[in-house]
């Protein structure tokens, strides 16, 4: 998939990697899911979406184990 190339995204598109993180995330990959919002945050760091999103997939993750 064309997407699974991370290499493709500079590392300062915010917006690319959290678009990425949805496909991820979508695809139940919660591992790279995690990079890409930690990648995202990096950039921005009080994006507060973000933020929230993690923390959900975190607790999901959680819940999960």
């Amino acid at each position: 998939m064309l997407y699974q190339d991370q290499s493709l995204i500079g590392s300062e598109h915010c917006f690319a990697w959290s678009c990425l993180r949805l496909l991820y995330r979508a695809d139940n990959n919660y591992k790279e899911a995690i990079k890409c919002y930690l990648n995202a945050l990096r950039i921005d760091k009080e994006n507060i979406q973000i933020l929230r999103d993690l923390a959900m997939l975190q607790v999901l993750l959680a819940a999960a184990t």
